[in-house]
């Protein structure tokens, strides 16, 4: 046998066991896929079962309560934020089992009224200051003062003052507004009813 017979039939048979390699593996695969199959219609089965058990869910919501709100906060999902400048902070309140400390309702109801006065007693002083300036304009306010010759820089400067005072109560105001918009957000973030700051 010449050289190049015996390479083309090595070449051959190497092609010829290569071949039958491939179709081993072939035919493996082929075995695996009524496996995979299976498998897959298990699935498609599961989720199926479970998109039919999603409406009867929906049919019967759940309803929370205040205790699920009370243990879920035992949780730690409770954030507290710091101090308020200007309203009282609570004094805590151990909750049962977990120990933390939690404001009562009564203690967010007392904040709120508080944050609410502040606000009110701040306007009031605005409005009072905003009429005292109408009146230095005016100039009823001086009445002894009526033949003094220096009259109308008394005026100015009861008019400037009154102005420096009302600049004051609107930052005052302007406070006592950010401060109760501020205890809404805290309260928010630890979950208060809404109604426990009415």
């Amino acid at each position: 046998m010449s050289r190049g017979a015996l390479f083309w039939t090595l070449l051959c048979l190497a092609l010829a066991a290569g071949a039958a390699e491939a179709r081993q593996e072939q035919e493996q695969r082929e075995k695996e896929k009524p496996a995979e199959r299976a498998e897959e219609s298990r699935e498609k089965d599961a989720s199926a079962s479970e998109k039919q058990a999603a409406p009867e869910s929906k049919a019967k919501p759940r309803v929370y309560t205040n205790e699920d709100l009370k243990t879920a906060g035992e949780g730690g999902g409770i954030v507290t934020s710091p101090v308020i400048e200007g309203l009282p902070r609570p004094a805590p309140r151990r909750s049962g089992a977990a120990g933390e400390d939690e404001p009562s309702e009564a203690e967010w109801r007392s904040r709120a009224d508080s944050a609410r006065d502040r606000i009110e007693k701040a306007e009031a002083k605005v409005e009072a200051l905003e009429q005292r300036i109408v009146e230095v304009r005016q100039d009823r306010d001086s009445q002894a003062g009526v033949l003094s010759p220096n009259r109308e820089q008394e005026r100015q400067a009861r008019l400037t003052e009154a102005r420096e005072d009302l600049e004051e109560a609107e930052a005052e105001l302007d406070a006592a507004r950010k401060a109760l918009e501020d205890l809404r957000r805290e309260a928010r973030r630890a979950g208060v009813p809404p109604g426990w700051l009415r």
